[in-house]
């Protein structure tokens, strides 16, 4: 087994390697699983954080979320949506301000406290 195929079945199950090698065993065959679980791998070195959240986009989230903090997060999602004309998942929009821009929903308050 390359350390690629063992790089792959790191995720896999102990019940469903312990079905593989019965195969394997009975059969003499690998089951046809290498190519699923190869696709599975390439989808994730394809998808960049770049490409779900360009950083136009995130600066414009970080100005939205500054200038109007008590926001919530589908006002921000529909703000965003007027400067950048990208749909962004609400999901997508409270895990980069959390991430990316530290910004949780107790530090948005205190902004909006010391703005007010």
């Amino acid at each position: 087994m390359s350390e690629n195929e063992s790089k792959m079945l790191d995720g896999v199950p102990s019940s469903t390697l312990s079905d593989w090698r019965a195969i394997i065993n009975l059969h003499g065959i690998i089951p046809n699983v290498w190519h699923a679980l190869e696709d599975k791998e390439k989808k994730k070195k394809d998808m960049k954080p770049s490409k779900l959240m360009d950083d136009d986009t995130i600066k414009a989230l970080k100005k939205i979320s500054m200038d109007h903090p008590s926001y919530f997060l589908d006002e921000i999602r529909d703000e965003l949506y007027r400067k950048t004309y990208k749909p962004v998942a609400l999901s997508r929009i409270s895990t980069r301000l959390r991430t990316s821009l530290g910004l949780t929903l107790q530090v948005l308050g205190s902004i909006e406290k010391r703005q007010n």
